[in-house]
């Protein structure tokens, strides 16, 4: 312990020592102490019974005086004492910003956000090419079937379990995202029929709420348009970056059962049961031949239709959506020979637009299976130039 303290401390203790039992006590200041050994002590009785020097004056005289000694010495000492490093003239700097509870800075949550939309771009990227790759690959290890297509007997190609479950469920979902948020309207060729369509398009707008549509669209018609050029020697050459109108299509049943209402004109359930199951379907066409009535282009370019089959997996023939082609060649007055190709799931029905001739019958799903869905395109031949 420094000098200092001890004699501070030592004046503290005197001080208790004079009111508890009436001592005096001078003590030298710091600055007359040479050193340890040097100090002296002065101790003068006051007690007024311990001696009978001096009357109470004198007793009060020397303790006034004792006082002002040590009051002196607490001076000097504290005089000596090193100056306080504090500087309470300099504002503190800015506490460093936190988020709520104090956990991370603000500058570490604004990096872990563009850490995460980064993340997030990578797997959109990861998920697109994956889809990309899976339809390419399915296609070609199909492309042996596109031979049927030259067939004058059917010109037609059926492919079964084209794509793994997942994905068909993911077209399946954005199907019916597609048409709960009213993106899809009223198919104007078929009014009244429950059947509601949307163009697949792409762009920035739409592929946040279709991303798998539309990749599914942009495998099929560059893949399956240069499995065609390749493998069909009859045919023209295909456009293999750019396909012609490109549509999801939705049947609700809940809406073909409220057209039949407001057509009939009666609430029956019985009657609009027996107007479902009658439906009748168009006439065997080419689809060149079905727009022909209201498409007032000079001349259709497609050439290879498409239907892909998005229902439920116990959706049956009774359902109806289904195709009908017509095969076999046909004398003028002679019974069409016709094959029905079911609306089953997760199956590819490609044709040709301009000579096979085909007809879809209409939807009328069951009081269980009341959505279905599909995606149908059409390649059209290469322009020149």
């Amino acid at each position: 312990m420094r000098p200092s303290s001890l004699y501070i401390t030592l004046l503290v203790v005197l001080s208790v020592l004079e009111l508890v039992y009436g001592f005096v006590v001078v003590v030298p200041p710091p600055s007359a102490v040479a050193s340890p050994r040097q100090q002296s002590w002065t101790l003068l009785f006051a007690s007024g019974k311990k001696t009978k020097k001096g009357g109470m004056a004198e007793k009060r005289k020397r303790r006034s005086q004792a006082r002002q000694q040590r009051q002196q010495a607490l001076m000097e000492a504290n005089a000596q004492l090193p100056a306080s490093k504090l500087d309470f003239k300099t504002p503190p700097p800015p506490p460093t910003p936190t988020a709520p509870g104090g956990s991370a800075t603000v500058e570490e949550l604004e990096q872990e956000a563009t850490n995460s939309k980064a993340r997030e771009l990578v797997e959109t990227q990861r998920e697109s090419v994956n889809m990309l790759t899976h339809v390419t690959e399915q296609l070609e290890a199909s492309s042996s079937r596109l031979e049927e297509l030259s067939s004058q007997e059917e010109g037609y190609v059926v492919i079964d379990n084209l794509l793994d479950e997942t994905v068909v469920q993911q077209l399946q979902d954005e199907s019916m995202a597609l048409y709960e948020q009213n993106e899809m309207t009223a198919d104007v060729s078929q009014l009244g029929t429950g059947e509601f369509i949307t163009a697949i398009q792409g762009g920035a707008e739409q592929y946040p709420k279709c991303p798998r549509t539309i990749e599914w669209v942009v495998a099929v018609t560059g893949k399956l348009a240069a499995l065609c050029n390749s493998q069909l020697q009859d045919a023209v050459e295909l456009e293999d970056r750019a396909c012609s109108r490109a549509v999801a299509r939705l049947f609700d049943r809940s809406s073909l059962q409220a057209s039949l209402h407001l057509l009939m004109g009666q609430d029956s359930p019985e009657a609009v049961q027996h107007a479902i199951q009658n439906l009748k379907p168009a006439s065997l066409q080419t689809v060149i031949e079905r727009d022909q009535e209201d498409d007032e282009e000079e001349e259709d370019f497609r050439k290879i239709s498409v239907c892909y089959f998005l229902t439920d997996p116990t959706w049956n023939e009774d359902c109806g959506g289904h195709l009908t082609f017509a095969t076999g060649s046909t004398t003028e007055g002679a019974t069409t020979t016709t094959t029905i190709i079911e609306a089953l799931r997760n199956r590819l029905v490609i044709w040709r637009s301009d000579t096979t001739r085909v007809r879809r019958e209409p939807f009328r799903g069951s009081e269980i299976l009341t959505t279905a869905s599909t995606i149908e395109l059409h390649l059209v031949q290469k322009q020149q130039g």
